[in-house]
């Protein structure tokens, strides 16, 4: 009698009930999903539970307005590409920690509206269309560690977006409008890692703004307007790792451009429009570097052969193992440029090479690329691949060197000629009116003379006729 009545309860207690009827809504519209997903870190452990949150996605659903059919139970959701414009207060989600909004229309956003979420973790408000947000917008997310606002009209910041942030790690605020930051608004980000602000307009940094993110290790600030690298101002977050600087309207880089980022392992200065040379010394101080981009600057044409000369003096200054200097207008380097390395890569394609006997180390040398390594100069051999073609070809054609030197010498031989020709005419002119002189002639201004010719019978009048 007993274990009649007390069986079912025993079976409902034996039987697992389906989480997915616990975490995911029955009112689901068509158009969304929901799953669950396991705790990774609990599942390759040897524990027999392990933890579930679940996922809501809407995508492309054409929603107007966020939805109200979320369980407050729900870790994760992402509503992608649908029609949001405003952006009101989030109400019952306490549990959600990964929100993303990215591709929607929104242009506006209430000052309160993420009060109610403070466990966000991740917030994704990229592709949106918002130029402005409340000053206090973020303060609630304490917990926030990955932030990105990229891709809005937002054209300034205030200094007090990030206050409470300080379990930011990643930051990103690439492609706005941005023309200048204030000093002081990261701070609080001690933590920070990650720092994107490419494609905005910016041309300075203030002084200091990068002295309190000593955690910082990915700075990009590609596609912006600085002129030159503002080392003074990177240097001051001095675990820096990884440096982008793509497509900035810099001229030249020189041995101040990186001085004391030692630490930098990835390096990326490419698609300058503007830049025409590298100068000496410019990587000497970059001992730790590992990776260096130098792709489509189509107007560089020279890097001195020193420029990497800081890296060949020390043993401990030979890290690089990928080299990336294609698409650029390089015509030759010198031997001895690129420091003695266990390198993985080195990528030297699509530059106009002249294979003359400069350029005849490379078909030596480790690790270089051999696809798109075409020679532009001499004709005997331009449109080849320097590594299809053989070594005797590769030469300095002394020829041209003397018909040269014999253009030289003839152009100085004729300067000469016509430097003596002329103080001899001028010698013959003074010397003419020395005989002139001799000779009885005269000569006054305005005036033109004769010579009296001897038997005439004008002989009294000779003499000066008056020019008229």
């Amino acid at each position: 009698m007993f274990l009649t009545r007390v069986g079912p309860i025993l079976f409902f207690l034996l039987v697992p009930v389906h989480q997915k009827s616990i975490g995911c809504p029955q009112n689901l519209p068509k158009s969304c999903v929901c799953y669950s997903k396991l705790d990774e870190s609990r599942k390759e452990s040897s524990s027999v539970e392990s933890s579930e949150n679940f996922r809501i996605e809407c995508l492309s659903s054409n929603l107007e307005n966020f939805p109200n059919f979320i369980p407050p139970t729900i870790e994760e959701v992402d509503l992608s590409r649908n029609n949001l414009k405003k952006l009101s207060p989030i109400e019952n989600l306490e549990s959600l920690k990964n929100l993303s909004l990215s591709r929607n229309h929104i242009y506006s956003i209430e000052p309160r509206s993420f009060d109610n979420v403070i466990s966000l973790a991740i917030l994704d408000l990229s592709h949106n269309s918002f130029r402005i947000l409340p000053s206090t917008i973020f303060a609630p997310l304490k917990d926030l560690k990955k932030l990105d606002l990229s891709y809005n009209q937002l054209d300034y910041l205030l200094s007090d977006f990030f206050k409470t942030q300080t379990q930011l790690i990643s930051l990103n605020l690439e492609g706005n409008k941005l023309h200048n930051l204030p000093v002081d608004i990261f701070d609080n980000l001690e933590r920070l890692e990650i720092l994107d602000l490419a494609r905005n307009q910016l041309n300075s940094l203030p002084n200091s703004i990068l002295i309190e993110n000593l955690a910082l290790h990915y700075l990009d600030l590609s596609w912006n307007q600085f002129t030159q690298i503002p080392t003074s101002i990177i240097q001051d977050a001095r675990n820096l790792r990884s440096l982008v600087f793509d497509g900035n309207p810099i001229r030249k880089l020189d041995r101040t451009s990186f001085s004391k980022m030692a630490n930098l392992t990835g390096l990326s200065v490419s698609e300058s429009s503007r830049m025409v040379s590298i100068g000496n010394n410019t990587f000497s101080n970059l001992c730790s570097l590992q990776v260096l981009r130098i792709i489509g600057n189509i107007r560089l044409t020279t890097i001195h052969p020193e420029a990497f000369s800081g890296l060949h003096r020390s043993p401990h200054c030979s890290n690089l193992k990928k080299i990336f200097l294609t698409d650029n207008s390089l015509r030759t380097l010198k031997e001895g440029i690129l420091p003695r390395a266990k390198y993985d890569e080195i990528d030297l394609a699509l530059n106009p090479w002249n294979c003359d006997c400069d350029l005849a180390w490379i078909r030596d040398f480790p690790a270089i690329m051999h696809d798109d390594l075409i020679c532009n100069e001499p004709k005997n051999i331009a449109g080849h691949n320097i590594f299809d073609i053989s070594a005797e070809k590769f030469v300095c054609n002394e020829e041209d060197g003397n018909e040269n030197m014999g253009k030289v010498a003839i152009l100085g031989i004729s300067v000469t000629f016509l430097f003596i020709s002329g103080l001899l005419i001028g010698a013959f002119l003074q010397r003419s009116e020395i005989l002139d002189w001799f000779l009885g002639r005269r000569k006054c201004k305005g005036s033109i003379y004769y010579v009296k010719a001897p038997g005439s019978i004008n002989e009294d009048r000779g003499g000066i006729i008056n020019d008229v």
